[in-house]
């Protein structure tokens, strides 16, 4: 998660609703393979009242618009109309338009036809069409890549990365709830310049939780149910990146409704609080293995992308900087390397996260020395850089497509993380480290062939298309509203404060260090809130599984989530499944030829799984007659043989 997370990375790193195709402001969605029915037409678009609050009466009788799609075309096709005894196959929504995940996800539609199951995909308030009001955070471009000193969407367990462009405000008309847009910070964005415009954004945000999101979805399992008459039908409920988050809660906060749970990249280990200590750059060391052997790209990717970081920095400073070698990146955490290469002393103090300290007197001489990497990258000459903070935005650019690549690199050429709107090719990531990027020889020549290689990288990504001439740095992959990069961040900064961050040792980037005092400090700038820092830690359970059980998770090797999530079966009731050659909740995707046999495997164990708790909770039920006792008949018989 997709999702969740930027020049962050949130859970949920899943792709940003574009508006790239089918129009100005039209919203993309990821289509299924062409042999496949368009799933949408097997589904009824709904809406439903659901309470704003449910756990206070401070908004009694309040609600909003929320939107689903109720699919019961297989369960139909299997009892010839007589759903009564059809499970329930929930997909518990992410940050961002529910049509995505029900265009993407295959494994429940393929799922759905061999258990005759009623397909459900519920869409997270405030996302999509279900607003309850989307109003900006107080920032600028720089700081727009939130606090999550590695990248941070999520989504798919994703940050809001590769979003820049700034988009019209939400009206009062809009937001479902009726604000004044004399709320906005009065010039029709939505977005204010003060503490105060901060204050008031949280004020209309303050339902936007991931426990009043489960809520929703708790209640709308118990109107699907009244609706088919069949109170004790059995619930799966699936989820990728932040929505497998979502997934595996529903089945710890609400076991009565929910039988089982198939979570798929769920960075669920990833908060303050937990023992042992979640790593901040956990994130950062699964992208850089991408880029290794290991990761099936060139040996020489990852050492070089380094290169290019620090020739770009000893453009900003004047100075030479020392060229790394292979043995400088110690992927695997180990703290073996050799001549590490800082670009600050340690223990300096950093400003926040996304910023590195520097003794920086912008002169005309430097100006043009930042200016001089434009031409190496092909950045558009109407972006000129002459400041360091033009430098900066420019490299959390940069790290923003490696960090993409990564999620999505799948074994066949997929839209997933470009939302639908243009394809990547398969495995990504590993065409990406296969030009000059991967020239044993690079670092060696240095200067401007160092940065053209670097561009020819991020390429894969950014200019996917193949006919870009130059790049905007100051926009993502495609032209997009920020929206929910924007009300993630809010999100991020009350309840989901997962902390990351990169060093320059244990990856391929620079040092980004992860410092909570600045990130709080950050929050409470944008947002007008303080973050509850261990409160998804003490709420959720962090580590502590041992009253849960019937849940599974999937995690790819290849997906920088992977090492936030849980890899390993804590109990025999508590399933994890690795996905040899895997990105992103690969295992989620619709079947495809090139799919590696790993994901075969974890699909079929993950069958078998839903079957047994199908199976489980219809043995319940077959108990509740004349072979289980009420309890008033226990006590009576007691009484007799006393």
């Amino acid at each position: 998660l997709e999702g969740a997370c930027r020049v962050h990375v949130r859970p949920s790193m899943r792709p940003r609703p574009l508006s790239g195709c089918g129009g100005a402001g039209a919203r993309c969605t990821f289509t299924p393979p062409p042999h496949h029915t368009p799933p949408k037409s097997l589904c009824e678009e709904r809406f439903r009242d659901a309470p704003l609050d449910h756990f206070s009466f401070a908004a009694a009788g309040e609600t909003f618009r929320q939107r689903y799609f109720f699919c019961p075309h297989y369960a139909r096709r299997a009892a010839a109309a007589d759903m009564l005894d059809a499970p329930i196959f929930f997909y518990t929504g992410n940050e961002a338009n529910v049509e995505l995940y029900l265009n993407a996800t295959g494994i429940m539609w393929e799922s759905a036809e061999r258990f005759g199951a009623i397909l459900v995909f519920a869409e997270h308030r405030y996302y999509g069409q279900s607003t309850v009001g989307r109003p900006k955070a107080t920032n600028d471009v720089a700081s727009s890549h939130t606090m999550m000193a590695a990248s941070s969407a999520p989504s798919d367990l994703s940050v809001a990365a590769g979003v820049r462009s700034k988009a019209p405000g939400i009206g009062a008309d809009d937001t479902g709830i009726g604000i004044d847009s004399d709320d906005t910070g009065g010039d029709g964005t939505g977005i204010g310049s003060d503490a105060s415009a901060a204050r008031g954004t949280s004020q209309r945000l303050a339902y936007l939780t991931s426990e009043q999101a489960m809520a929703d979805y708790a209640t709308l399992i118990r109107e699907i149910k009244d609706e088919i008459n069949s109170p004790e039908a059995p619930v799966i409920v699936f989820g990728g990146s932040y929505g497998g988050m979502l997934a595996t809660w529903m089945r710890l906060k609400y076991p009565g409704s929910v039988d089982g749970a198939v979570a798929g990249s769920a960075p669920i280990w990833s908060f303050v609080g937990e023992q042992p200590a979640v790593d901040p750059g956990a994130f950062a060391k699964g992208v850089t293995r991408d880029a290794t052997a290991a990761g099936g790209a060139s040996p020489s990717c990852a050492a070089n992308v380094r290169h290019a970081w620090h020739e770009i920095l000893g453009r900003m400073d004047g100075t030479a900087v020392r060229r790394v070698r292979s043995s400088d990146i110690d992927i695997e955490g180990t703290g073996q390397t050799s001549g590490v290469l800082r670009t600050s002393t340690p223990g300096t103090k950093r400003k926040p996260p996304r910023r590195m300290q520097f003794e920086k007197p912008e002169t005309a001489a430097l100006s043009k020395s930042i200016g001089s990497v434009g031409a190496p990258l092909r950045l558009c000459p109407s972006q000129p850089l002459s400041t360091f903070d033009d430098l900066m935005a420019v490299m959390y650019w940069l790290q923003d497509a490696f960090d993409y690549l990564a999620m999505g690199n799948y074994p066949y050429p997929s839209s997933y993380i470009l939302n639908g709107d243009g394809t990547l090719p398969a495995y990504p990531f590993r065409v990406a480290c296969s030009g000059a990027i991967a020239n044993p020889q690079l670092a060696a020549v240095g200067g401007d062939a160092l940065l053209s290689a670097l561009a020819d990288a991020v390429s894969v990504f950014y200019n996917y298309t193949g006919d870009k001439p130059c790049f905007n740095y100051t926009q993502g992959v495609n032209p997009a509203t920020q929206d929910d990069g924007d009300l993630w961040g809010y999100q991020y900064c009350t309840e989901m404060f997962m902390p990351m961050g990169r060093d320059g040792v244990t990856d391929m980037f620079w040092p980004q260090p992860w410092n909570q005092t600045l990130a709080v400090e950050q929050c409470q700038s944008q947002w007008g809130v303080k973050p509850k820092v261990t409160w998804a830690d003490t709420v959720f359970g962090g580590r502590s599984l041992t009253a849960a059980s019937n849940i599974v998770w999937s995690n790819g090797d290849l997906d920088p989530w992977a090492r936030l999530g849980v890899t390993t079966s804590p109990s025999p009731s508590l399933h994890a499944v690795l996905v040899q050659g895997g990105a992103h909740h690969l295992d989620f995707m619709w079947s495809h030829p090139d799919d590696p046999a790993a994901v075969k495997k974890a699909r079929k164990e993950e069958r078998k799984l839903i079957a047994g708790w199908i199976a489980e909770k219809r043995g319940r039920r077959s108990l509740k007659g004349d072979q289980l006792f009420s309890w008033e008949e226990d006590l009576t018989q007691g009484a007799q043989v006393e």
